[in-house]
């Protein structure tokens, strides 16, 4: 959840936290992953809602197909990683 809330607004504070808890061995690297994954997802959330109202709904609709195929070959790369 923090994730996600902290993502909305940037992104990179979500990767570099969770790569200092992952250093610090407070987190484990699947934890790691997901976080990220969720903050950079929030992240893509807040950006397609802000094209559509300072943009359009054709530009939001496009914002979002783009950011669902990045995150779906994102998430088939995690997959095919956990599995190895």
């Amino acid at each position: 959840a923090v994730s996600a809330l902290g993502g909305s607004v940037d992104a990179d504070a979500v990767v570099l936290s969770a790569a200092d808890l992952l250093r610090g061995g407070t987190l484990s690297i699947a934890a790691a992953q997901a976080s990220i994954l969720l903050g950079l997802a929030a992240n893509a959330v807040v950006k397609t809602v802000i094209a559509g109202y300072a943009g359009s709904p054709s530009l939001a609709v496009r914002l979002g197909a783009a950011f669902a195929v990045i995150f779906a070959a994102g998430a088939g790369a995690w997959w095919l990683a956990a599995g190895l």
